[in-house]
């Protein structure tokens, strides 16, 4: 159910789980089984995803301004898991689309290809009153190895996030 690799000191060992639900380590010595024992393996907890402008969270109840030239879009990790596993907290919006929606119809869609949104297209026809929705297709994870993988442990209701224009 996945890999142990040598810790820092002799009888130090770090698992690394390949499967979600348990990780059985064998422990032998000479050939001789010594015992062997079951660990559950808990989820990576999902990112919660926010849109920025600058360094400032996007308050979506009041919205940004229509003529909005940039945004960025972060998923944060989990308070308590990037505690304890810093290493393994990096995750990045890898993937997604933009809608300028007006009156419930979309009027201009824009690919989102990374954690940075130019508004350049969007900007000269959004007007007051137009919404903003962001759609995450794509979620990627960079572990302690500095391996990238696809996250896909995101909540649909977090995948969408619609941004009043004032």
């Amino acid at each position: 159910g996945g890999i142990a690799q040598k810790g820092s000191k002799i009888g130090k060992v770090k698992l690394v789980p390949k499967t979600v639900k348990d990780f059985k380590l064998t422990v032998k010595n000479g050939g001789n089984v010594v015992g062997t024992r079951s660990f559950k393996v808990r989820r990576i907890p999902a990112p919660s995803i926010a849109a920025y402008q600058g360094n400032r969270v996007v308050n979506l109840k009041t919205g940004i301004p229509a003529k909005t030239a940039r945004l960025d879009v972060k998923a944060i990790p989990d308070e308590s898991f990037q505690k304890f596993l810093p290493k393994d907290a990096n995750f990045q919006v890898q993937q997604g689309a933009v809608y300028l929606v007006r009156a419930g119809n979309s009027i201009k869609t824009i690919p989102l290809k990374g954690p940075r949104i130019n508004l350049a297209s969007i900007a000269p026809i959004a007007r007051k009153g137009d919404n903003l929705v962001i759609e995450i297709k794509k979620v990627i994870r960079a572990n302690y190895k500095k391996e990238f993988e696809d996250f896909n442990n995101i909540p649909a209701t977090s995948r969408v996030i619609t941004i009043p224009l004032r």
